[in-house]
């Protein structure tokens, strides 16, 4: 994987280090959202994404082949030393992850689509409305898609910002429960099956 340059922190490198350990001894910035979860969320078998400090874009240029194949824990830790503040995201479609993002607070509009699909996995909170996490079953794949603006589903070739990345209006994305990508494998997502 191409991982782009940063000037700052290049010269230290000691492989035993952890991600955190890592960007808490090269920065005096708190460790962004990739440092402190990119390396659980892989343990949990999703593929981890670093996204640009204070934005909503991938660092790597070609982040979607994380869809296919994660980054390995030596690429997430060169990630972290020359990024420290980077946020984090999951690669969607990676083994069957599919995300449900409801941007809206309308009670109804949320019920409506848990009748639909059931409830989702460690839902998650950015600025507005809900994100859920489900997995495919097998053979399966369901293409992103926009329905009017209050709801994505985020297939193959996209990715969901997850906790703890700030979000661009300065407040913390944050899970909803005490299940969350971090302690949720993912074979223990609810499986969305097709007809």
């Amino acid at each position: 994987m191409d991982i782009p340059q940063q000037s700052q922190h290049d010269n230290f490198h000691n492989g035993r280090t952890s991600a955190l350990e890592l960007a808490e001894i090269q920065s005096e910035e708190e460790p962004g959202g990739f440092a402190r979860a990119a390396l659980k969320l892989l343990e949990n078998n999703f593929s981890p994404i670093p996204i640009a400090k204070s934005t909503k874009r991938p660092l790597l240029k070609n982040w979607s082949q994380t869809c296919e194949e994660p980054l390995t824990a030596d690429e997430i830790a060169e990630i972290v030393r020359r990024h420290p503040g980077a946020g984090v995201a999951i690669a969607c479609g990676y083994k069957g992850v599919l995300a449900i993002d409801i941007d809206t607070d309308d009670r109804e509009v949320l019920k409506a689509v848990q009748r639909v699909l059931g409830e989702g996995g460690a839902p998650r909170r950015g600025r507005k409305g809900v994100c859920s996490f489900y997995r495919l079953s097998e053979d399966q794949s369901v293409p992103s898609r926009q329905f009017k603006k209050i709801l994505d589903v985020l297939g193959s070739g996209r990715c969901c910002i997850v906790p703890p990345t700030v979000h661009l209006d300065g407040m913390p994305y944050r899970w909803l429960t005490s299940a969350t990508l971090l302690n949720t494998p993912l074979d223990r997502l609810p499986v969305v099956r097709g007809r």
